[in-house]
């Protein structure tokens, strides 16, 4: 009997701890996403009214994102908008350069956040 119990266990042991395979984490949401949830899975980009709304539009936009992210701090977001925007050599239509709006937001959200 115990080497029954034995055999059983170790024949179910691996299916005990087996994983089944990890699905992709969906990407974070940036605060001004407001697209329903469906949007977010992988094959949804081509859905009408899935469209993912511009991270970095305008100067003044920019700025008001980087802001937001500060106020409630994502720092997956952070970063990404540091590699976007703080390492960038682009400008906006305006002329001002992605850095720019980078160190306002940064200033501003670190600074005064809740403004």
């Amino acid at each position: 009997m115990k080497t029954f119990l034995a055999a059983l266990f170790a024949t179910m042991l691996p299916v005990a701890y087996a994983q089944t395979p990890a699905q992709a984490p969906l990407p974070r949401r940036a605060p001004w996403d407001n697209r329903p949830n469906k949007c977010l899975a992988p094959a949804a980009a081509s859905m009408p009214g899935c469209e993912a709304p511009p991270d970095w539009p305008t100067y003044s936009i920019t700025v008001q994102h980087m802001r937001m992210l500060w106020m409630n701090p994502n720092f997956d977001l952070i970063e990404r908008g540091e590699n976007e925007l703080g390492y960038s050599n682009g400008q906006f239509e305006t002329g001002s350069y992605y850095f720019e709006a980078w160190m306002d937001g940064l200033t501003a959200g670190v600074e005064r956040p809740a403004e």
